[in-house]
């Protein structure tokens, strides 16, 4: 569980970033969410996940960009990208 300093400053940046999946739910059901939420940085070129992988959750861009790339190291296809307030 996010402390309540991190929760008010994550709930803030999901509500700036507007993030179409998150409308439906209520002011209290957003921050029920995020109590159960975990915050992760990753770095350029880090891998969130690999195909086959059985998802963890559902996964929020707060900020900067991700790229999905199928492929090898040899030849890669974008297959999605998202950028702040995407889900994947």
């Amino acid at each position: 569980m996010l402390d309540d300093n991190r929760n008010t400053k994550h709930l803030a940046t999901v509500k700036r970033n507007q993030v179409s999946i998150l409308d439906a739910l209520s002011e209290a059901g957003r921050r029920s969410l995020l109590e159960r939420s975990v915050a992760k940085s990753y770095r350029t070129g880090e891998t969130l996940w690999n195909a086959g992988d059985t998802p963890a959750g559902l996964t929020v861009v707060l900020e900067g960009n991700v790229r999905i790339l199928r492929g090898s190291a040899e030849r890669q296809t974008i297959i999605h990208s998202g950028e702040a307030g995407s889900t994947l």
